[in-house]
């Protein structure tokens, strides 16, 4: 648990420049809005990063947004 606190949480890198570089690929970007680990201005942030992204906020949604829509 701690090891996943360091590395995905605490010691998590900005990835923002290397997603500045996707091109060309339909990117669906989800965002639930009672997310607390990732809140809506933060996944907002990042698709924003990606050029020609598509942002959706999910209502009534926590964290693991994507996982219903990939179901």
């Amino acid at each position: 648990m701690a090891w996943a606190l360091r590395s995905i949480l605490i010691g998590r890198k900005d990835e923002h420049r290397r997603l500045n570089t996707i091109r060309n690929v339909p990117v669906l970007i989800l965002a639930g809005e009672e997310d607390s680990q990732f809140p809506v201005h933060v996944v907002r942030k990042m698709a924003d990063a990606i050029e020609g992204s598509t942002f959706r906020v999910l209502q009534h949604t926590a964290h693991l947004a994507a996982l219903p829509a990939a179901a």
